[in-house]
């Protein structure tokens, strides 16, 4: 078996019910991991390279 490097998922999008509680821990894991911050946000949702966060309707 050959070993690969790379990554397992490719574009996540998650849809949550606190957007800034997500946003507060996706910061905290990434300041952890020492990747980039979230490279845009708006009142709805987030996203960081591969990862999309927004938030949930009604």
């Amino acid at each position: 078996m050959e070993f690969h490097r790379g990554r397992l998922f490719d574009h996540v999008h998650l849809r949550v019910s606190d957007l800034t509680a997500s946003k507060r821990f996706y910061r905290a894991v990434f300041t952890a991991l020492g990747w980039p911050d979230i490279v845009q946000e708006g009142p709805d949702f987030f996203y960081a390279d591969e990862l999309v966060v927004e938030a949930a309707g009604e």
